[in-house]
């Protein structure tokens, strides 16, 4: 293969990174392991009601009716495991006339780039969202909205440690068909178009031969030349062998080391090996860009690790301001209250946001994880009881975790588990004296 095919390799493992690191700011908040082990299923969230807006972000109005339901079938397919409906109406080759600058056709390296970008990336996105999905993550519609001259379709991509948004560039085509023309990753802070152009410049950099041109900028030529790196870092976090990727990356050169991109190939990496590593990739990140509004989802994690949690609740509200508002930041925002040692602040966060939205099945878990630590088994219960009944949420074992042994212990637990009996009986059973 050819230094220019190799970087093809490199572009289609970055470009997916940002949706394989679903895991960005921490929202588990407290007591969430006990109930992912108490849970036996998922139950998927359901779209938003919430349309709070910030006076500082961009006017915006709702999307056409037609667009919202666009976006709920692009939701059912993909949880359904169904990928032909995003392979339908993504347009790869919009994303790719915007990110192929100096493009040219009759130049046959560019057209093999674009041919192989456009059969292998288009398909690999969607197949991982839906990976993604029956791994256990979430994927939720949240609204579809106008803003300056755009038609965005909104999405969350929740697990249990992390958090990600995308945003669908919506648009007719010339037979009125919806397609989507680019999508905008929160946890990049960039669209698709642009992580693509970031390697096709690298492309541009290099002559025939696969060496570099003469007169190429220093910053273009370090990447050019770090592509067979990153290709095989990549590899690496994939085996999870993520301390040599580590170290790769910090081999790489300084002005390479600390592009955004690179950060975040390094964050994926870090925050599989332990907290010291981790903080360490956050530190980096918040020095680089802790000015650029993209990077809010990414530091709230960096804030609560240096215990600034002012600053970490800032970076919450002003992602809040920017998506015009989802309850689930709630999460983030009871955890940062966990951490602080303020449970009923906590408490009362996490019940505002069930009154907004009472959906959001790991807001239940969170709050039943701090009424455990307060030993208020009575509303643990009733959370139970909700999440059951209501939500259709599995309830495993409880009585053999051992976060819940105190719980299984009260008068609580048992009437709670008389309760689940009465109500499992067949009705003529529940009417016998």
């Amino acid at each position: 293969m050819t230094t220019k095919l190799k970087v093809f390799a490199v572009l289609t493992a970055v470009s997916l990174l940002p949706v394989l690191f679903d895991a960005g700011a921490d929202t588990k908040g407290a007591g969430q392991t006990p109930a992912d082990k108490a849970a036996t299923q998922t139950t998927p969230t359901q779209p938003s009601t919430t349309t709070q807006q910030s006076s500082k972000s961009p006017a915006t109005r709702p999307a056409a009716k037609e667009f919202t339901d666009f976006c709920r079938q692009l939701e059912k397919t993909l949880k359904d495991g169904d990928t032909t409906f995003f392979g339908k109406h993504f347009d790869m080759d919009a994303v790719l006339d915007t990110a192929l600058v100096c493009y040219d056709p009759k130049n046959d390296i560019h057209k093999t780039f674009r041919q192989n970008i456009k059969l292998d990336f288009g398909p690999k996105f969607s197949l991982q969202i839906s990976a993604l999905i029956k791994a256990g993550s979430d994927y939720s519609f949240l609204r579809a909205f106008e803003r300056e001259g755009n038609t965005i379709g909104l999405f969350r991509l929740s697990a249990d440690d992390g958090l990600n948004y995308h945003e669908y560039i919506l648009a007719r085509d010339k037979d009125a068909n919806i397609r989507i023309n680019d999508i905008f990753i929160y946890l990049s802070g960039e669209p698709l178009s642009k992580t693509i152009r970031q390697i096709w410049v690298t492309i541009l950099a290099l002559d025939e031969h696969g060496k570099i041109k003469p007169n190429t900028p220093d910053s273009i030529k370090e990447l050019a030349e770090a592509t067979s790196h990153l290709a095989s870092i990549m590899s690496l976090i994939k085996t999870g062998k993520n301390q040599e990727a580590l170290n790769k990356i910090q081999a790489l050169p300084e002005s390479v080391r600390n592009k955004k991109l690179v950060l975040i190939i390094r964050l994926l990496a870090a925050k599989s090996i332990g907290d010291k590593e981790y903080a360490e990739a956050m530190d980096t990140c918040s020095k680089f860009f802790g000015s650029d509004p993209s990077m809010n989802l990414l530091l709230i994690d960096h804030y609560i690790f240096a215990k600034q949690y002012d600053k970490a609740i800032d970076s919450i509200n002003r992602l809040d301001a920017a998506l015009y508002g989802d309850p689930y930041l709630n999460l983030a925002r009871a955890g940062v209250f966990v951490d602080q040692g303020q449970p009923t602040l906590a408490r009362e966060t996490l019940k505002k946001a069930i009154m907004t939205d009472p959906t959001i099945v790991n807001i239940y878990w969170t709050l039943i994880g701090i009424e455990l630590v307060e030993k208020n088994f009575k509303e643990v219960a009733a959370l139970l009881t909700k999440l059951e009944k209501e939500l259709g949420e599995g309830i495993g074992k409880l009585d053999e975790i051992p976060e819940y042994k105190e719980f299984v212990a009260s008068p609580e637990y048992t009437g709670w588990m008389k309760t689940r009996k009465t109500a499992s009986q067949p009705a003529s059973m529940k009417t016998d004296n």
